[in-house]
């Protein structure tokens, strides 16, 4: 019954303005990290803080496929959840060994300081603080390269 919601969501981008595309977009990538991190803290009780980390690592490793490698964004997801996932196992490892409350809390909170600074440190590959300039993607021959896109179909804001 849950497939049902992206199905009834699918004529929002007619019915907002630019700016609430925006925040939905905004929203629709950070959700899963949300989820993610109330799995680790809410539902098995560590305090675990580098969800962000691994969600780096797959955006950066999607970029990088995408922009030197040439592979196209569908194709170059998931070999970045793949990553992301290789990641967090290894990142894992000290829970396992019996590493909890606050000093799993410190030792993933170091995780996750530690990947940005990498991210921001790492220029050739990442592009430091400035960022990293991916192409833009392509679905069904339509280039995604706005949050908006203003058609004909839709007069209210042409």
């Amino acid at each position: 019954m849950l497939w049902l919601i992206p199905l009834a969501l699918l004529p929002l981008p007619l019915l907002l303005n630019p700016y609430q595309q925006y925040v939905v977009n905004l929203i629709l990538v950070y959700v899963p990290v949300a989820i993610g991190f109330n799995v680790v803290v809410g539902n098995l009780g560590l305090l675990a803080f580098s969800n962000v980390a691994f969600f780096g690592i797959g955006a950066y490793t999607t970029g990088v496929l995408m922009e030197r490698v040439g592979v196209p964004w569908w194709a170059a997801v998931p070999p970045a959840a793949l990553m992301g996932a290789v990641a967090g196992c290894a990142a894992s490892v000290p829970a396992l060994r019996g590493v909890r409350l606050f000093y799993l809390a410190i030792m993933t909170l170091a995780l996750g300081e530690l990947m940005r600074w990498v991210y921001i440190r790492w220029t050739p590959v990442t592009g430091g603080s400035f960022g990293m300039a991916v192409h833009k993607p392509e679905l069904l021959g339509w280039v995604l390269d706005s949050d908006y896109k203003n058609s004909t179909s839709c007069s209210r804001w042409s």
